[in-house]
C-alpha cells in the first residue's frame, strides 16, 4: 500500500485534528503531533533523540534532523521542495502551496463554484477535487464554506466554534448562560487558525473548562487561574464578549502580579518588601491612575522596582550579611555606580530611610551624562524623505508614520502606540497631534500619511478601544481593542532602519535648539527638567525663538 493508504486520515483522540494516523495507542487514533515517539540512538548521528522514522527497507531510525521528506518539483510553484502531499489530481504539492490553496478558494474552471482548487482539466484550467476525479471537495458540512478544515468535513472557524463549545461544556454537558457567547467571540477575534492552535494547547483547554465549571465568572475568578499570557488572553475574549465589564488592566494586572510574586519570595524577605510594595508603590500607581491610564511603561517599571528591592535582599544573604548589617557601603558597592540598578533601588532605599528602619541611607546618583550616540543629520534627514515618499514598500504606513514622529518630534514608543483617532484635528488646511497635553501643527506631508492612518484605523473594528474613546492608530495585529505592544512597535522601526532611541536623541537635540524647554515639555510630554536638560546638551540659547515671537 502506498504511504496515504498505510496511515488513513482518522480524527485524532487527543487534539480532534484529522490527520494521518501515525500510532494507535490503546485503541486511540494519535496523530504526529500527539504521538510521543520512541527515543532511541539515530542510525545516522548516533544521538539520542526522539525517531522520526523507523527502521525498514534497510535503513535504520532516523531523528527529525536527519530525517528528509520526499524532495520534488511542487505542481504549483515548479520548485523542488519537500512534498506536503502526493494525493491532489495537480501533483505533489509543497507546504507553502498547499496552505496558500486552501486558505484562498476561488472559483472552479468547470463547475463555476468557489472551491479549493486541486486540480486541473484537459484545458490546463484550475478546477475542485470532485470536477479533477477526486472525492476531496474541502467543503465544510458545517456552514458549506470551502478551504482549510481542522475536524473532519469542518472548516476551521467552524472546528474553533465545536472545540470552544465542547471545553466550556465539558464540567456541566451544556455551555453556562453566561458564556453562550464566548465560543462565537472565538471565532471572530483574529485568524481562526492562531485561534484554533491556541485552543490546542494545555493551558488554555484547562482555563475554558475551568471557567465552563463556575456559575458566575468575576474578574478575581480569572486572577485565580494559573498565571500567564493565556490568563490575560482569556480575560481580553470575556471583556470581548460582554460576560467581564473593562478594568483598568494595567494596574489591576499589576496588583495581581503583586500577590503573585510576593508568595515566591522567602518569608523574611516578604516581610519586609509586601509593606513597601503594598504602601508606596502600588499606592503610587494608583494615585497616578486616578488622573489617567496606567501605560505598559509605569506597570513594568513598577515591577523592576519591587524585583530590585528582592535582589537587594538577596545578595545580602547570599554574602553572609543579612538585612541587619546593610549599610552605605555595602549598598554603594551594590549598586557600583550602574544608574539603572540605582534608579530602581532608590525608592526602596528612601522608603527603609522614611519609616525609621534605616535612617540615613541613601542611594549616591551621577550626573545624568550626555546622550552618548546621535544620528548624523544627512543620515536622519534622508531617513525623513525616505519615509515621506516611501519608496521602500516593505514598511507598512503605521510604521512610516510611527518612524516619523520619532525622527522629527522625538516622541517615544510608549507614548506613539497609544495615541488615538481622538488625539487628531483638523481645521481647514492644518492638522494637528497631540502628543502630550498641548496639540502640535503637523507638516503636510506627514499629515497626509496621518489621514491616511486615520481612514484605515476607522475601518479596522478591532482597532476601537474598548471604553469606545476613540480608535488606536496602531492597534494590536494579535489582541482586538488593544494598541500594539511598544516592544513590538520598537522592533518595526528597527527592521526599517529607526534606531527610536538615537533618531530620539537627534531629534529632541534639534528641537530643544530652536524652542524653549517650556514648549519642548508641553508639546513632547516631558518634564520641564528633562527639556531644560536637552536644552543644556544643545548648547543653545532662546534668543531667536523669543525675537520671532516678538515680531509677531
Amino acid at each position: 500500500m502506498c504511504g496515504h493508504c498505510a496511515r488513513p486520515k482518522r480524527s485524532c483522540a487527543v487534539c480532534g485534528r484529522v490527520d494521518h494516523v501515525t500510532a494507535i495507542v490503546d485503541g486511540d487514533d494519535l496523530c504526529q503531533r500527539c504521538y510521543p515517539a520512541p527515543v532511541r540512538t539515530c542510525g545516522r548521528c548516533g544521538r539520542e533523540r526522539r525517531v522520526a522514522t523507523r527502521h525498514q527497507s534497510g535503513v535504520a531510525d532516523l531523528c527529525h534532523s536527519c530525517y528528509r521528506t520526499t524532495i520534488a518539483e511542487c505542481a504549483l510553484c515548479q520548485q523542488r521542495r519537500p512534498v506536503h502531499t502526493m494525493t491532489w489530481p495537480i501533483g505533489p504539492v509543497c507546504r507553502v502551496c498547499y496552505r496558500r490553496e486552501l486558505r484562498h478558494p476561488a472559483d472552479c474552471g468547470s463547475c463555476a463554484q468557489r472551491r479549493a482548487l486541486i486540480g486541473r482539466n484537459d484545458q490546463g484550467e484550475r478546477v475542485c477535487g470532485p470536477c479533477a476525479g477526486s472525492t476531496r471537495d474541502y467543503i465544510c458540512a458545517t456552514c458549506g464554506a470551502a478551504g482549510e478544515q481542522h475536524f473532519e468535513n469542518t472548516c476551521v472557524r467552524c472546528s474553533v466554534f465545536r472545540a470552544s463549545s465542547e471545553l466550556l461544556a465539558a464540567a456541566t454537558g451544556a455551555i453556562p448562560g453566561h458564556l453562550t457567547g464566548l465560543p462565537n467571540a472565538l471565532v471572530h477575534r483574529g485568524r481562526v487558525d492562531s485561534t484554533m492552535r491556541w485552543l490546542l494547547k494545555p493551558t488554555p483547554r484547562a482555563l475554558l473548562q475551568a471557567i465552563g465549571a463556575q456559575e458566575s465568572i468575576t474578574h478575581a475568578s480569572v486572577d485565580a487561574c494559573p498565571p500567564g499570557q493565556a490568563r490575560h488572553h482569556l480575560r481580553a475574549l470575556l471583556v470581548d464578549a460582554g460576560v467581564l465589564p473593562p478594568r483598568d488592566e494595567q494596574t489591576e494586572r499589576l496588583e495581581t502580579w503583586v500577590d503573585e510574586y510576593l508568595t515566591q519570595l522567602p518569608p523574611h524577605h516578604a516581610a519586609v518588601i509586601t509593606p513597601y510594595a503594598q504602601w508606596k508603590v502600588l499606592r503610587t500607581v494608583r494615585r497616578r491612575a486616578r488622573h489617567r491610564r496606567t501605560t505598559i511603561g509605569v506597570a513594568d517599571s513598577a515591577r523592576e522596582r519591587i524585583r530590585a528591592a528582592a535582589r537587594l535582599l538577596h545578595h545580602r544573604e547570599q554574602n553572609g550579611d543579612g538585612r541587619a548589617q546593610l549599610t552605605q557601603e555595602a549598598l554603594d558597592r551594590w549598586t557600583a555606580g550602574n544608574a539603572a540598578r540605582s534608579g530602581d533601588i532608590a525608592p526602596f532605599i528612601s522608603w527603609l530611610s522614611s519609616t525609621g528602619q534605616y535612617p540615613g541611607l541613601r542611594v549616591e546618583r551621577g550626573k545624568t551624562a550626555k546622550p552618548s550616540e546621535i544620528s548624523e543629520e544627512d543620515e536622519h534627514h534622508a531617513l525623513i524623505r525616505k519615509f515621506i515618499a516611501g519608496t521602500d514598500h516593505t514598511v507598512n504606513l503605521a510604521t512610516r508614520v510611527a518612524a516619523l514622529l520619532v525622527l522629527v518630534y522625538g516622541a517615544r514608543t510608549d507614548r506613539i502606540h497609544r495615541l488615538t483617532t481622538a488625539d487628531t484635528t483638523a481645521t481647514g488646511s492644518r492638522t494637528y497631534l497631540a502628543l502630550s497635553t498641548e496639540p502640535i501643527e503637523v507638516p503636510n506631508p506627514i499629515a497626509q500619511l496621518l489621514a491616511q492612518l486615520v481612514t484605515d484605523a476607522e475601518q479596522d473594528p478591532r482597532a476601537l478601544r474598548r471604553d469606545g474613546e476613540g480608535i488606536y492608530l496602531f492597534p494590536s495585529p494579535r489582541r482586538h481593542h488593544e494598541p500594539i505592544h511598544p516592544t513590538t512597535l520598537g522592533r518595526w522601526l528597527a527592521r526599517a532602519g529607526v534606531s527610536p532611541r538615537i533618531a530620539r536623541n537627534y531629534a529632541m537635540l534639534a528641537l530643544t535648539s530652536d524652542l524653549p524647554a517650556a514648549v519642548v515639555a508641553s508639546q513632547m510630554g516631558i518634564t520641564p527638567q528633562a527639556a531644560s536638560r536637552w536644552a543644556q546638551f544643545s548648547q543653545r540659547d532662546n534668543s531667536a525663538y523669543v525675537a520671532a515671537r516678538t515680531e509677531r
